[in-house]
């Protein structure tokens, strides 16, 4: 029989009960959520180095960079993330061949002026395929805007 909770007090005893009645969900539990723990961490690291070494790409471009046109972007609502500017970026590998990508997204006031800039990065996108990273701005009086696009 599944039980359905409405509220977190009765989710929490049944917890504590449960915890109670059986030591080992607790060492369990705790052993999962360590794991979770370090898979988010791992994960977070690889977005990072990602970023980074999207970021060293972009350096040497000049212009837009020669993927501007397989690049588009799609600003969100800012109530989707705590009043933040969000934005999905949809790369398209149009080429014959796994390809990377590097992505400056600015977010440009009213005037047109960047208030400030993300890198996004898709590496290994398989042929005809498509990534569908996403940039976030801290400024919510801001739109998003492709700056440079870069395949590598």
């Amino acid at each position: 029989m599944t039980k359905v909770f409405t509220d977190a007090s009765a989710l929490q005893s049944a917890a504590a009960s449960l915890a109670t009645s059986h030591p080992s969900s607790v060492a369990m539990a705790s052993s999962l959520e360590a794991r979770a723990s370090e898979f988010d961490a791992s994960v977070s690291a690889q977005v990072e180095k990602a970023r980074t070494s999207a970021e060293k790409v972009l350096k040497s471009v000049s212009g837009s960079g020669n993927a501007i046109d397989d690049v588009s972007i799609t600003g969100l609502p800012t109530a989707t993330k705590a009043g933040k500017r969000l934005a999905v970026v949809t790369i398209t590998n149009r080429t014959r061949q796994p390809a990377s990508f590097a992505v400056q997204i600015d977010f440009i006031d009213s005037s047109g002026k960047t208030v400030e800039s993300t890198v996004v990065s898709a590496t290994d996108v398989p042929p005809g395929e498509k990534a569908t990273p996403l940039a976030s701005g801290t400024s919510t009086a801001s739109a998003p805007k492709i700056a440079k696009a870069q395949r590598y």
